[in-house]
């Protein structure tokens, strides 16, 4: 699909659990981004951000349960496809992800952490 095509994938979320576990968990420990959409600081926002990979980017913005897209991540891409992802085990169910499957980066207006 058109995710496997050449270029960066971005892959990020609003939670810093959310997206310290990615980086640990996916295959090859990719680097992922924590936008900030009003939360406090955390050391995400002393790393380079998203911006940086401006261009023909896609990405993936991860969520906890059935979630709803953000305006500003609406905006920072072309479009974005969603779908819910369930964790099971024994047939119970774990955790639900919404996942963003987002094209053509244009770049986050992000807010800047007002606490620490």
């Amino acid at each position: 699909g058109e995710l496997s095509q050449p270029g960066e994938l971005l892959i990020f979320s609003d939670s810093y659990q959310i997206a310290s576990e990615l980086a640990f968990y996916l295959e090859g420990q990719p680097r992922t981004y924590c936008i900030n959409l009003g939360r406090r600081m955390n050391q995400y926002d002393l790393w380079p951000d998203m911006n940086s990979a401006v261009g023909a980017a896609k990405g993936i913005f991860v969520r906890d349960g059935d979630a709803v897209l953000p305006e500003e991540v609406r905006d920072a891409f072309g479009r974005c496809e969603k779908r819910v992802v369930q964790i099971n085990d024994k047939g119970r169910r774990l955790r639900e992800y919404s996942l963003f499957i987002c094209y053509n980066f244009r770049g986050l207006k992000a807010r800047r952490p007002a606490t620490y």
